[in-house]
C-alpha cells in the first residue's frame, strides 16, 4: 500500500512513512491523524525501491523519513553509523516529540533574510545583492495592504482553498472551522524570549550542515518603519512573551559575536532602520517604480505577478477586475493584461483573440498612431514569431515602426522595435535584412 499526496506541499517539508507491514496496522489511520497534527503532508511506502523512486524525484523539499521500528536493539547502531538519524523510537509519543522538534526547527531555519552592503552614497546601492523574492514580496504586502475591498465572499474563497490544502488533514480543518465561525469576533493577532531562542540557536550546532545564530534585536518604539507588536494576552501562546515583525522588516547589523568562541554559533546584534535612512528610501522607491504606482492596487498585483512570471495567476487577477469593469478603456487594458499572461502560458491562440478585443476597443476611442496600439502591436508580433509565423509577425512590427516614427517617443523603444525587426528577419533567413536593421539598433544604444 502506497500513498502519495501531490497536492501542494503546505510546509516547507513533508513526511515519508516506510513500513513493509504498514497494512496489517490496526491504528494505521489514527498514527496518520496524529502525524498531520505536525506535518501537513504525509507519504506511506512498503516497497523500498518505490520509496527510492519517489525520493530521487524530490527536489527542494525538506524529508523527515520514518522507518518503523519493532525491535529497537537490531537498529540502534544506525544513529551510529548514519549522523542524519536522529534517533530510534519505539514508543510512538516519543517519536511525536522528536518531530515536532524538527518540524518547528524547520519552520525557523526556513525564515528569509537578504543583505545589502553599507555605502556612504544611496546612489551607489545595489538592489542586485537583494533577492529577489524579497523584493517582489515587499511589493506584494504593500499592495495588499491597499485593497480596501475584502468582504465576506474573499474570506470563504481563502477558506475553500485552504480546505483543498488540508482535505485529509481533520486537525487542521477544525482549525478552519474555528477560523471561518470566530475570525470576526477576535482581534487579527489571534489566529520566545531569548534564552528559549538561544537554545534554538545553539542545537543547529548538534547539525554538522548547520550553523546556529542568535538574533538579538534592539527596538526604538519612535521609529515607525519597522512595525512590531507586543502579542502578550492576544497571542495563543499565552505563556510566551511574543514579539510580531511585519514582514520585510529591515535592520542595520551594529555587531557580531561567537558567544563560545567557536564558528558553529555566532549572535547577531540588530537595530531598526530609521524612517529616514537614505539606503532604505531608496529601495522602497525603486520598489514601487516595479509597478509604476498610480494604478489600482489589483492592477499593480498583477504587473508584479507578471514580472514574478507566475502567468496562471495573473490570469485570474485580471477575470476578477474583468468581471467589475464597466469602462471600455479598461476593458481593453485589461485584455492586453490578459493576452500578455496567454503569452506566458504558451497559449498563443487564445492570446491573439485577445489582443484583437483590445485593439478593437482602442481604435474605437484612440488615435490610429497611439502608444497603445503600437504596444498591442508588438505583442501580437512577437505571438506570431512565437507560432513560427515570421512574414505576419513582420508586418506588425512594421505597424509598430510606423506609429512609433510619428509619435513623440524615446530611441530606446525604436531601437527595441529594429531588434525585433532584425530578430524576425534572422529567422527567415534574410541575413542581410537582419544586418541593416541590427546596425540601426546599435546606432541609437
Amino acid at each position: 500500500m502506497n500513498t502519495c499526496d501531490k497536492r501542494r506541499v503546505v510546509q516547507h517539508f513533508f513526511l515519508i512513512w516506510l513500513d513493509a507491514e504498514i497494512d496489517k496496522c490496526v491504528n494505521h489511520s489514527d498514527l496518520i491523524a496524529h502525524l498531520r497534527d505536525i506535518v501537513n503532508t504525509v507519504n506511506t511506502f512498503t516497497d523500498p525501491d518505490e520509496c527510492v523512486d519517489f525520493l530521487t524525484d524530490i527536489t527542494n523539499e525538506k524529508i523527515p523519513f520514518m522507518d518503523f521500528v519493532r525491535e529497537k536493539s537490531r537498529d540502534e547502531q544506525r544513529t551510529n553509523e548514519h549522523p542524519k538519524v536522529k534517533g530510534i523510537f519505539t514508543d510512538i509519543a516519543f517519536m511525536y516529540d522528536s518531530l515536532k522538534g524538527g518540524a518547528l526547527q524547520c519552520n525557523r531555519n526556513s525564515i528569509s533574510l537578504s543583505f545589502i552592503s553599507p555605502s556612504e552614497s544611496p546612489i551607489d546601492v545595489n538592489l542586485n545583492e537583494l533577492d529577489q523574492l524579497f523584493m517582489y514580496t515587499h511589493l506584494l504586502k504593500e499592495i495588499v495592504l491597499e485593497i480596501d475591498t475584502y468582504d465576506t465572499k474573499h474570506m470563504e474563497e481563502f477558506v475553500v482553498y485552504c480546505r483543498d490544502m488540508y482535505t485529509t488533514n481533520l486537525s487542521q480543518l477544525k482549525k478552519l472551522d474555528d477560523f471561518q465561525h470566530n475570525y470576526y469576533s477576535h482581534a487579527p493577532i489571534w489566529c520566545q524570549d531569548r534564552d528559549i531562542s538561544f537554545i534554538f540557536a545553539d542545537s543547529n550546532r548538534m547539525n554538522l550542515d548547520q550553523i546556529g545564530i542568535l538574533f538579538e534585536i534592539t527596538i526604538d518604539r519612535s521609529i515607525k518603519s519597522v512595525p512590531f507588536a507586543v502579542l502578550g494576552g492576544e497571542s495563543s501562546f499565552t505563556s510566551e512573551k511574543e514579539i510580531l515583525f511585519s514582514m520585510h522588516s529591515v535592520f542595520h547589523v551594529d555587531d557580531i559575536e561567537r558567544p563560545d568562541g567557536t564558528n558553529r554559533l555566532w549572535q547577531v546584534k540588530l537595530k531598526q532602520t530609521a524612517d529616514s535612512d537614505p539606503q532604505l528610501s531608496l529601495l522602497t522607491k525603486r520598489s514601487r517604480e516595479e509597478t509604476k504606482e498610480g494604478s489600482i492596487a489589483w492592477d499593480r498585483m498583477g504587473k508584479l505577478i507578471i514580472k514574478m512570471s507566475k502567468f496562471s495567476k495573473t490570469e485570474e487577477i485580471y477575470r476578477t477586475l474583468e468581471e467589475n469593469v464597466s469602462n471600455e478603456n479598461m476593458k481593453a487594458y485589461i485584455y492586453k493584461q490578459l493576452g500578455y499572461a496567454k503569452i506566458g502560458l504558451n497559449q498563443y491562440e487564445e492570446a491573439l483573440a485577445l489582443y484583437d478585443k483590445a485593439i478593437a476597443i482602442r481604435l474605437e476611442t484612440l488615435p490610429s498612431n497611439n502608444v497603445e496600439l503600437a504596444n498591442c502591436y508588438n505583442n501580437i508580433g512577437t505571438i506570431h514569431n512565437c507560432m513560427a509565423d515570421y512574414s505576419k509577425g513582420l508586418s506588425y512590427f512594421d505597424k509598430v515602426l510606423e506609429i512609433q516614427k510619428r509619435t513623440p517617443i524615446d530611441d530606446m523603444s525604436i531601437g527595441r522595435c529594429y531588434d525585433n525587426i532584425a530578430y524576425t528577419y534572422d529567422r527567415m533567413g534574410d541575413y542581410a535584412k537582419a544586418l541593416i536593421f541590427n546596425e540601426k539598433s546599435l546606432m541609437i544604444k
